[in-house]
Order: structure tokens, then sequence, then C-alpha cells
């Protein structure tokens, strides 16, 4: 038999062993896939591609700025998991050596991560359009640096190699989500960029340096494809690098079509993103109500160092 609140103590700490023992865990792990895509990030695109995943077109379009996104991630990762190892240690290590002044440190953590939960919540459901707004304030901005656009080659290829950072990522941005311009292609009229070049005038018959629209505004005759390696997969390319031509040229803004995408995903998949998130909030609450437990109780009552 256990003492008046023997019990729950013995089970809390248990729980709480349990769980920042595979938190714990999970940052180690974060922490070391971190370090794997810093060290060798073309290693662990290998590996992907080998479980099914392709990154071809975001290769093809960044010519080589993928890697660097890659690491980006890496560092984030690394941070990440660097975190969350120590706040599991600080959980793990109070409950397990009865210190009162860790399991504190620790609560007021899971307090402050479960309040920055909570306030991010509260905006996104509150200040969408907000969000839609700084969302195209943001994509205008960077578009006036769209900078050089592709090259087509003498044979139809589409050559990125001179494409510029903010280009690519406006290319693929194009490409995926099937738009032009921040508002409309109109957006085109106040931007200076290095048109599309094309080493055969044969290939372009319209003259590149007067296109009114880089050519991932083009409309694409298998929209479903992401990758763009030659001219002639696009639908009708010189009256749509021309003129901009209806029919020809994907005419709404990247904006309208992005928050569309956003809203069909958010449909798909909202349920289950509100159930991970109520479960993490619910589990950081149970934590939460075991550490005070265990503070404000029996033998860790005095027990601070």
């Amino acid at each position: 038999m256990c003492e008046e609140g023997g019990c729950f103590r013995k089970f809390a700490k248990v729980i709480l062993i349990i769980v920042n023992i595979i938190f714990l865990l999970a940052g180690l792990l974060m922490f070391a896939f971190g370090i794997s895509l810093v060290a060798a990030p073309s290693k662990v695109i290998a590996f992907l591609e080998s479980s099914g995943l392709s990154f071809d077109s975001f290769q093809a379009l960044s010519e080589g700025q993928f890697i660097t996104v890659i690491k980006a991630s890496g560092i984030f990762m690394i941070v990440l998991g660097i975190v969350v190892a120590l706040v599991a240690c600080l959980g793990f290590f109070g409950a397990c050596c009865e210190n009162k002044c860790l399991l504190i440190t620790y609560a007021v953590i899971l307090i402050i991560v479960l309040l920055a939960e909570i306030a991010l919540i509260i905006f996104a459901a509150v200040y969408n359009k907000v969000f839609q707004r700084d969302m195209e304030s943001t994509l205008t901005k960077t578009l006036v640096n769209f900078g050089v656009d592709v090259t087509v080659m003498s044979n139809g290829s589409i050559d990125y190699s001179k494409v510029s950072d903010n280009g690519a990522a406006w290319i693929a941005f194009q490409t995926q989500f099937q738009c032009c311009g921040s508002h409309n292609y109109t957006d085109y009229e106040a931007v200076t960029w290095n048109r599309t070049r094309c080493e055969a005038p044969v290939v372009c018959p319209v003259p590149p340096a007067r296109a009114a629209v880089p050519l991932s505004c083009c409309v694409l005759t298998n929209p479903s494809k992401k990758k763009v390696t030659n001219i002639n997969e696009y639908k009708n390319y010189a009256s749509c690098l021309e003129s901009a031509s209806e029919g020809d040229t994907n005419r709404v803004g990247c904006t309208e079509n992005f928050i569309a995408e956003a809203k069909v995903w958010i449909l798909r998949y909202g349920k289950i993103a509100i159930g991970i998130a109520a479960g993490i909030v619910g589990l950081e609450i149970i934590l939460l109500i075991l550490t005070f437990f265990l503070c404000c109780t029996g033998e860790y009552s005095n027990k601070y160092v």
C-alpha cells in the first residue's frame, strides 16, 4: 500500500521521466539529422531520393542554391534539437533527482512555450487577412529584384545557370502555382529585369528582349509538370512573351493562387493539424500539472538543490 499521495507522486515521477526521455531522444535525433544536413547535404538528398522523393526540379531551378536551403534547414534543426534536448534534460533530472529548482525551471519554460502556442493559434485564427496582406506586400517587394530570367538554347532546352537567386525563387513559385507576378501579370511593367534570352532566333520567333513577362508565366501544355526543361513544353510561348496574351499566360497573381492553395491545404489537413496541436497542448498541460504536483508535495517540497 502507498502512503497518502505517494502512489500518484511515484506515477507523476515515472511519467515525467519517460516523456522527457522520449523528448531527449527526439532532440538528439533532430540534432544529428541537422549535423548531417550541414555536413553532407548532397548525401542526405541522395538518400531521400532513394526513398522515392525527388528534388530535381528545385535543383534545376536554383542551380545549387537548393544546397544552401538544405544547410539552412540543418542549422535550424541543430538549434531546435539542442533546445528540445536541454528542456528535456531539465524535466528528466528534475524528476529523477528530486530537484525542485530544475522542476520549477522546466515548468516555467513549458508555460512560456504553451503561451506562445496559444498566441500563435489565436493569431492564425484572427489575423488571416493580415497574413494575406503581408504576404502580398512581401512578394511585391521581392519581385522588384527579379533579376535575370532564363536562357533558351538553340535546341530549345532551358538553361537556368544565369538565373539570380531571387529569380530562381520566383520561377519556381510561378511554375508551382501557375501564376504571374504578385497582384497579376501587369506587375512586370514596373519591374526592371533581364529578359529571356534565346541563343537562336528560330527558336524564339518573338525577340525575347521585348518580353512582357518571364517565361515561367507562360501556360504549360502539362500544368501538373513542375520541372520545365524545354521551351516547347509551354503552350504558346511566343504570344505569351510578346503580349502576355490571355489563354497563353498565367495572368492571375501568385498571392491569390497561393492563398487559394493554402485554403485547400487547410481544408484537407486542418483537422489533423488541429488534432496534433491539441494533443501537444494537452500533453504540455499534463506535464505542467505533474511537475507542479511534484514540486508542492512530499519529499520534493524542500529540495532546491
